[in-house]
């Protein structure tokens, strides 16, 4: 009866406990990159969404593959792409944008705003039940795991943390452009 009574004493603090999960990766050669790329490829399918808001995305790299190959799968993407920076990340941007915009894809959404938007953030929901936020300090292009020091919170079942976010990316979509 004892051992009965403790573990429904418990029952309400294991959603805390048990559920939620942060993680943190450093770079270079830390796994900024594949943890990231990880993230994105947990959305499968038309039921899952990616809001991208990004200072600089480059068109080559595993990042790009893993955003484009979401978009294939059927995932609904939101990309919002900065153009208050110099023209070495513009180009980059222009590459994505030459490079997506052909799949005509229906589950494909691209922004680009003329605001100094310095976010590196994505919104992962799966299923409309599970999800990950991935932010971070480093770019989206091909360096971040090889050249500079850098950081990322890979955060799961953070329920305010998700609102937080979910409210700062809506704010940055609707003052931003459609292209």
């Amino acid at each position: 009866m004892k051992a009965y009574f403790k573990i429904l004493c418990c029952i309400p603090f294991i959603p805390f406990i048990a559920f939620s999960d942060v993680e943190v990766k450093f770079s270079p050669n830390g796994g900024f990159a594949f943890t990231t790329q990880q993230q994105l490829q947990e959305a499968k399918n038309k039921n899952d969404t990616l809001d991208i808001a990004i200072y600089h995305f480059g068109h080559k790299g595993a990042f790009f593959q893993a955003v484009k190959a979401a978009v294939l799968r059927g995932v609904k993407v939101r990309l919002l792409l900065n153009y208050a920076v110099g023209e070495w990340a513009t180009g980059d941007h222009d590459k994505v944008i030459e490079e997506l915009l052909p799949l005509k894809a229906g589950n494909l959404e691209m922004r680009k705003t003329n605001r100094n938007n310095h976010q590196k953030m994505a919104l992962i929901n799966i299923d409309q039940a599970d999800y990950a936020i991935v932010n971070s300090s480093g770019n989206w292009d091909s360096a971040p795991d090889r050249t500079y020091f850098e950081d990322a919170l890979f955060i799961t079942h953070e329920d305010n943390l998700r609102e937080s976010f979910k409210k700062e990316f809506e704010l940055l979509w609707e003052v931003s452009n459609p292209l």
